[in-house]
């Protein structure tokens, strides 16, 4: 839903709210989630939401009624630790099922070079998950794709979702041959179906074909709003840009950029060492600290691919030069009581002549 007009009022005004004035339960979720003080789109979005969400997902939502409605904080706290618990389970899921959907995805790409829409049957996969895996594995190609699973309960049925990209409607697709469908529904961005398993090559090949009649393409594209050194990356730029707030759909973060950025140093970081820290510095000197939460191994492969297999060896410990063209936002990270600047990096590029 875009984040504009009255439901961006209604966000703005909710975040204004301190973490200790909100309901009894958001805040037994939060402290199950070692979150203090300042909340903002961010958490809502990717720590607190997730937990809720992952409930329905794959046990019963409950859990979650029982936390914003009832009123025995024990038992609020209770559901908080089952929440992320289930949320971690999910986010477990979820890295298994992507990472099976990528080396299908490797490997029909490799058989078929001229695919377009990817339409992977994953029946390892949770169909709730469906959605999550596709996103992700439209992230990784660039092409449209749909995750297919079996229904559950209903022998001979598959059922799944799908992710697009700007040039490609996909309900306009699904349109094509809806004759193919038990159920479907969706717009242009996303889409979900049920199909007779009979009918998965036909829906495969009705993909491709209202692919070329879109004229769609599998050519990624970053928008940039800013070239701007790393030197402009102040407190105050940041506390300005706080003011756009809050970020979502139909109201995307600014995306900057800059290149031939070194690379200082890096390490990896998160439960299964999936994220990325840096250190970089740009030609004019400035130094600073930035975090990839994107497929922090496509990074290094595609740095190794660029550099050499030791130069991710040579990094860790502070030696070697390599450089990178990269789009990013500004931002002010909070640990431990502590606060430094530091950039999030999304798009990226290795430069052939740095």
């Amino acid at each position: 839903m875009p984040l504009t007009g009255i439901a961006r009022n209604i966000v703005r005004r909710g975040l204004r709210k301190p973490t200790d004035r909100w309901n009894e339960g958001l805040q037994a979720l939060a402290a199950a989630n070692h979150l203090e003080g300042e909340c903002r789109c961010y958490h809502l979005g990717f720590v607190l939401g997730p937990c809720i969400n992952a409930l329905g997902r794959l046990e019963t939502a409950d859990y979650g009624v029982e936390l914003l409605l009832g009123d025995d904080a024990r038992t609020m706290r209770e559901c908080a630790t089952r929440m992320v618990m289930v949320n971690e389970n999910r986010k477990e899921q979820t890295r298994r099922c992507t990472e099976a959907a990528i080396a299908l995805a490797d490997s029909v790409i490799a058989e078929t070079p001229d695919t377009s829409v990817l339409v992977l049957y994953l029946p390892e996969c949770h169909e709730s998950l469906a959605g999550i895996v596709a996103g992700k594995v439209r992230e990784a190609f660039a092409r449209p794709s749909f995750i297919l699973t079996d229904a559950a309960g209903e022998p001979g049925v598959l059922k799944g979702s799908g992710r697009s990209t700007e040039s490609f409607s996909m309900f306009e697709g699904l349109m094509d041959c809806r004759e193919l469908f038990l159920k479907f529904g969706g717009h242009a961005m996303a889409a979900g179906v049920t199909l007779p398993a009979e009918n998965l090559a036909a829906f495969r090949e009705s993909m491709e074909s209202s692919f070329r009649m879109q004229g769609a393409t599998t050519v990624g594209k970053t928008t940039i709003d800013l070239v701007m050194p790393l030197r402009y990356v102040t407190r105050e730029l940041v506390q300005e840009l706080s003011l756009l707030e809050p970020f979502g759909s139909g109201n995307s973060k600014p995306v900057f950029a800059q290149k031939n950025v070194r690379i200082v140093s890096l390490r990896t970081m998160g439960k299964n060492g999936q994220f990325l820290s840096l250190r970089l510095r740009d030609a004019e000197g400035t130094d600073m600290q930035a975090v990839y939460f994107g497929d922090a191994s496509e990074f290094l492969d595609g740095l190794a691919e660029r550099y050499g297999n030791g130069i991710e060896a040579q990094l860790r410990s502070g030696r070697g030069e390599a450089y990178v063209d990269l789009c990013y936002y500004p931002d002010v990270n909070r640990y431990n009581g502590e606060e430094y600047l530091q950039i999030q990096i999304g798009a990226y590029h290795f430069p052939e002549n740095a």
